[in-house]
């Protein structure tokens, strides 16, 4: 058995402020630790249970953050970016039977983090998916399902396992903290690790078709960009229409041109 684990670092334990988590500021040495902690706490349990290769997708800013030399044996590391539509999920085929999400954070228009956004914290306000806000739990799930691949746990925030239940009620949800305005409260680092390792245990016991997540047949999508000027440049891409000064719109039956779209805007 295959698993795909997509790899955020917003939503691990402990993580409250962006120095935590930009490369080369003094704590993200130790933020990037305790992400590999957990992913391997995941990677280690999944190993126990029959599967016998784990793609790990880091993807967090420059893709670059998991430290390669704590990864098990069975553990493929895909860092950097590959360019293409899939971005937080590139790697992921229909050979794989399971995908797991860890580190993932509150999306765009919530108040689950101080760090909640969704793909970009800089330039979208808010996206939305027929007329519900979505994060990049909520996108990337949709991946996994054009790919018909289970998703069967995710680790994060409070804000965004609630999201993932409403979504995929059987999922295994593990919130490690809970945002408090600008603040966090966290889990510690070993609570932490046990409350993954056990919630791993759970999501792989279970029948992972109870955990499929049908796509929609059609999609209606809507960006609200921070920059006027943003949206005045995306209105120029086939298909998109202006709403306003800051939001566009566009709409399709093929999820991959959902993919595409909101790629190159």
């Amino acid at each position: 058995m295959k698993l795909f684990l997509s790899v955020d670092l917003e939503g691990v334990t402990g993580v409250t402020a962006w120095e935590d988590v930009r490369k080369g500021t003094a704590d993200h040495g130790y933020f990037r630790e305790q992400m590999t902690r957990e992913v391997k706490t995941i990677c280690t349990t999944a190993l126990k249970h029959g599967f016998t290769e784990i793609l790990v997708k880091d993807a967090h800013a420059t893709a670059r953050n998991l430290l390669m030399d704590e990864m098990p044996r069975g553990v493929k590391l895909f860092s950097g970016w590959a360019r293409d539509p899939f971005i937080m999920m590139s790697g992921l085929d229909k050979s794989f039977s399971a995908v797991m999400f860890s580190g993932y954070h509150s999306g765009a228009y919530f108040d689950g983090s101080p760090l909640a956004h969704t793909m970009s914290s800089e330039s979208i306000f808010y996206f939305k998916i027929n007329g519900e806000y979505a994060s990049e739990f909520v996108l990337n799930a949709y991946i996994a399902a054009y790919h018909n691949v289970p998703v069967i746990g995710i680790v994060g925030d409070e804000g965004v396992c609630a999201q993932a239940r409403e979504y995929i009620p059987n999922i295994t949800a593990m919130p490690v903290k809970k945002g408090v305005g600008n603040g966090v409260i966290s889990l510690g680092k070993e609570e932490a690790l046990e409350l993954i390792r056990h919630g791993t245990e759970e999501a792989l016991a279970r029948d992972f078709a109870e955990c499929a997540f049908p796509l929609p047949k059609h999609f209606q999508c809507e960006i609200c960009f921070q920059d006027h000027v943003l949206a005045h440049r995306a209105s120029f891409y086939q298909g998109v229409k202006r709403l306003d000064a800051h939001t566009v719109a566009f709409e399709t039956d093929d999820f991959y041109e959902v993919l595409r779209t909101y790629f190159f805007l």
